[in-house]
């Protein structure tokens, strides 16, 4: 009976051992699944991590992109308004240039003309086409002394036409002589010494001032 009783303790035992056994073994079997669901929520979570960081960067690389492109915009806009400004000054400069030697020349014409038309040829002495005139014969050292009386004396009342001769003049050089003589209305023998004014009245010589004094004094 005593090995009956052992033989059934020790299969209970074993029944027992069992039976703890097959209740372990289904938690074991549960527990693993759970760690496998984690993995594979973490391997998303950072799959949607690097998605968004690679999605940021793109972005952020397009934001650098258009500031670039904005930049490299604005810098042509300005290198062109800049273009635009320096043709618009050349060109105003240009226009300036070219009328201001317009009027030069046109004023150099003038005077040419005016003192062309104002020096006469000792030749033509009487060949004027005024009834009363003067005329002043200069010598080449006194040109520039007379300018001054000349200008005032044309600025009066009832001045009278007023001609210039130079005795420099190729053309005026014959009549250069080391004695005056005035008192002729033939030109041939028209002989002047020194700077000389003289008024004709009809193609004849009615009065004469002879040296640097005299003119003066006449212009006056």
């Amino acid at each position: 009976m005593a090995k009956q009783t052992n033989v059934k303790k020790t299969n209970e035992n074993k029944n027992k051992k069992e039976t703890t056994k097959k209740e372990i073994s289904p938690t074991k079997k549960k527990i693993t699944p759970t760690k496998k669901n984690e993995s594979k929520k973490t391997t998303k979570v950072e799959k949607k991590q690097v998605i968004n960081e690679k999605s940021s960067k793109n972005k952020n690389k397009e934001v650098i992109i258009k500031n670039s492109a904005d930049e490299v915009t604005k810098l042509v806009e300005v290198i062109l308004v800049l273009l635009v400004i320096f043709a618009a000054f050349y060109i105003i400069t240009y226009w300036v240039k070219k009328s201001q030697s317009k009027t030069n020349i046109n004023q150099e014409e003038t005077e040419k003309a005016i003192i062309q038309y104002d020096e006469i040829l000792l030749g033509r002495l009487f060949m004027q086409n005024n009834n009363e005139y003067y005329v002043l014969i200069i010598e080449e050292k006194d040109e520039n002394n007379y300018q001054t009386y000349l200008t005032s004396y044309k600025e009066k009342e009832n001045a009278l036409r007023f001609y210039t001769a130079k005795l420099a003049n190729a053309f005026n050089k014959s009549y250069k002589a080391d004695t005056s003589v005035l008192n002729t209305d033939n030109i041939k023998e028209v002989k002047v010494k020194d700077t000389t004014l003289v008024k004709i009245k009809e193609r004849k010589i009615i009065e004469t001032f002879e040296g640097k004094t005299k003119v003066l004094e006449k212009l006056g």
